[in-house]
């Protein structure tokens, strides 16, 4: 065995983003000192990275024992002394994983309390935080009395869901009713929650030993449920992160995510905040911000979200330097076509924009465009753009977005 410290992380591939996110893992691990193993499902093309050592692991029946297998052979040969988990798709086997290993890191009671929304709800009203009332759908008739009780819209979505996915904004009984057939046999995966009016907010915080080596508070140009099939989801963050509502989100997500169990690491939390002014905790994870929220803070600190939280996790006297401060907006590009793209603008076109500081394209033409089903959108690709304050840099991210075309037309 290597008496060399080594990272495991788990890691899985869908967008092109990711390989920059599995680069700059790799980078933090290195500038440590400590060997980088990635734990990735085979067919995945790592044979140009720097990367010290690669355990994949067959897909399909059985993937999490494969997964389990690959990360006890990378023990057998390293002296591994952190396992991450780069999705949140495996937040709790790496939970599962440390446990068994005795790999410091967080545990299976923390890492259930950032995935499962049942847990996470509860915990959070008793810490003293207002959340959305909520029901597990036991019948139709405990979601229609549930909709008596707190009033239409209320929305239906999994406990232990991401990204908008398999969620629903239900307006009144008869939708409820129609829903009812397509969801009852997963009804004890499902929860339902009031419908919570206000702006939201995403606050990506990174930890060590409780205390913040990054934090940023966004705020989002919509609110996600009621628009994320129907137009680009995007949000913008201030360079000073000086405001009055700023630094009150920033503490109750540091009292939320301290509370449910992080002692280090990252998460992603989500708030409301109310016409009267109240705060209403929507949900975290213990991950990063996905879509464009990685090159949104890179934009507006010079800072890297992935390279910041490894880093964190293995250097107790680590914190970032931001090159630089400024306002920037960023976006998921959209199309209400689906189809085969026949024609697209490209990244080359959209950086050429005024105010354009990033912008990636995902899909060519010849490529498929479904339709919207969860707010991670439809793998087109994303825009950051920047701006003097938040309306300057939403008015350049709308702009920019205009400027986005999609051609498409019928599959044959």
């Amino acid at each position: 065995m290597s008496q060399q410290p080594a990272v495991v992380f788990l890691y899985r591939e869908s967008k092109p983003l990711h390989r920059e996110i599995f680069r700059d893992f790799v980078r933090a691990i290195a500038d440590c000192g400590h060997l980088s193993v990635c734990v990735a499902p085979e067919g995945t093309d790592l044979g140009a990275e720097q990367l010290d050592f690669f355990e994949p692991y067959p897909t399909g029946p059985g993937r999490e024992e494969a997964m389990r297998q690959a990360v006890a052979r990378a023990i057998e040969r390293h002296r591994v002394v952190r396992i991450i988990s780069t999705t949140e798709d495996d937040v709790i086997a790496a939970a599962r994983l440390r446990e068994h290993h005795g790999v410091p890191g967080t545990g299976l009671e923390t890492a259930i309390h950032f995935r499962d929304k049942n847990a996470m709800v509860a915990r959070a009203r008793e810490l003293g935080f207002r959340v959305p009332r909520s029901c597990v759908p036991h019948t139709l008739g405990t979601l229609e009395a549930f909709a008596g009780t707190v009033g239409y819209p209320i929305v239906v979505k999994p406990h232990n869901g991401i990204s908008c996915g398999g969620t629903h904004k239900v307006e009144d009984v008869d939708q409820l009713r129609a829903l009812w057939p397509t969801i009852h046999q997963e009804r004890h995966d499902l929860r339902a929650e009031e419908f919570v009016e206000g702006r939201q907010f995403h606050i990506d915080t990174v930890l060590r030993d409780g205390q913040v080596v990054f934090e940023a508070v966004s705020a989002y140009a919509v609110t996600l449920l009621d628009h994320f099939r129907h137009r680009s989801i995007g949000s913008v963050v201030t360079g000073t992160q000086d405001s009055a509502l700023e630094q009150r989100l920033a503490a109750a997500t540091r009292a939320v995510v301290t509370g449910l169990g992080l002692r280090t690491g990252i998460a992603h939390t989500e708030f409301f905040v109310c016409p009267d002014g109240e705060l209403v905790f929507g949900e975290t994870g213990a991950r990063m911000g996905g879509g464009y929220i990685f090159p949104l803070y890179r934009q507006a600190f010079g800072v890297s979200l992935p390279y910041t939280w490894v880093r964190a996790e293995l250097d107790a006297g680590y914190r970032p330097d931001p090159t630089h401060r400024r306002t920037a907006a960023g976006d998921l590009l959209f199309s209400a076509d689906s189809g085969v793209i026949s024609d697209i603008t490209t990244a080359d076109e959209l950086l050429a924009l005024p105010n354009v500081g990033e912008a990636q394209v995902w899909k060519n033409p010849g490529h498929h465009l479904a339709h919207v089903d969860e707010a991670g959108g439809q793998g087109l690709g994303f825009t950051v753009v920047t701006g003097d304050d938040a309306t300057d840099a939403l008015e350049n991210a709308a702009s920019t977005l205009r400027a986005f075309r999609v051609a498409t037309q019928a599959a044959r």
